[in-house]
């Protein structure tokens, strides 16, 4: 029988009290397996995503500031996101 682990808050005044808006990834990114077949870029980009989508999961981020704040090329971000698309992680138009 796996032994259960006690779980217990480090710093209680850093506790996460959104006030505007909150995103996560599902564990599921882990667990499922879908992060492993991933390359490096396309997880900095969904992990991007994710984190500036609004409430409906939409960003309107532009390439080149997204690409700057990455630290990617243009055409690297070009392939993360058709990479991205492929998997079925996200869709762009």
């Amino acid at each position: 029988m796996a032994r259960r682990v006690e779980k217990r808050i480090l710093v209680p005044e850093r506790v996460r009290r959104p006030r505007e808006g909150f995103s996560w990834i599902d564990r599921r990114f882990v667990r499922e397996g879908v992060i492993e077949r991933l390359e490096q870029a396309e997880i900095l980009l969904y992990f991007f995503l994710v984190s500036v989508a609004d409430r409906h999961g939409l960003s309107y981020w532009g390439d080149a500031r997204t690409a700057g704040l990455l630290k990617l090329s243009l055409p690297q971000l070009t392939r993360a996101r058709q990479g991205l698309v492929a998997h079925g992680l996200v869709a762009f138009e």
